[in-house]
């Protein structure tokens, strides 16, 4: 019955009926909530990893991000993954101040934690790497609104990553990051 229904154009049915619920879950936000909800995709981006395996490493890369802010606050919290053929890289949570709130054109600067997986061997720098590493964030952003709830967005990063298996590790790996996108607020 389910591979009947897919053959017969059953999955564009599915979607139609995600895209209607999801727009009548996002409808109440544009009756000025007292909170937003913002979604990025950054497909213009590019990295450079210091101190990787084979010296250094970089090439380009794709972003997805969100946000969440109350109207009027200082601090957004937010997050993103980043991903290219060498890495891919997460901050989960990170916390942003926003000292223009309501402001057409918004900048931030953020703190969090992130994760950094290699791909290849040439950004590990050990045999044998559980492959996942742990460090710090720190980003500045900026953000033009467009109208309608659509923003320009650019970001940029610095992560400090553990180069070995224990996150407090001495040896430690960087990696600068810019992106360029455009976003939307629920």
């Amino acid at each position: 019955m389910a591979s009947a229904l897919l053959r017969t154009g059953g999955m564009r049915c599915v979607w139609v009926f995600l895209m209607v619920c999801w727009g009548g879950w996002a409808g109440p936000a544009w009756a000025g909530s007292a909170q937003s909800l913002a979604l990025t995709f950054s497909p213009v981006g590019g990295f450079l990893l210091t101190q990787a395996a084979d010296g250094k490493a970089g090439g380009y890369s794709m972003e997805v991000g969100w946000s969440y802010r109350r109207t009027q606050a200082l601090v957004e919290v937010g997050g993103h993954v980043a991903s290219s053929r060498l890495l891919t890289a997460a901050t989960p949570v990170s916390v942003r101040l926003t000292p223009f709130r309501e402001a057409r054109l918004r900048p931030s600067l953020g703190l969090g934690a992130s994760f950094l997986i290699p791909h290849v061997r040439a950004v590990a720098r050990q045999e044998g790497h559980p492959g996942l590493l742990v460090g710090l964030e720190l980003s500045a952003g900026l953000e033009l609104g467009l109208g309608e709830g659509w923003f320009l967005c650019s970001e940029a990063y610095y992560q400090n990553f553990s180069a070995e298996p224990e996150p407090l590790s001495g040896e430690r790996q960087g990696m600068s990051s810019v992106f360029l996108g455009v976003g939307f607020r629920l």
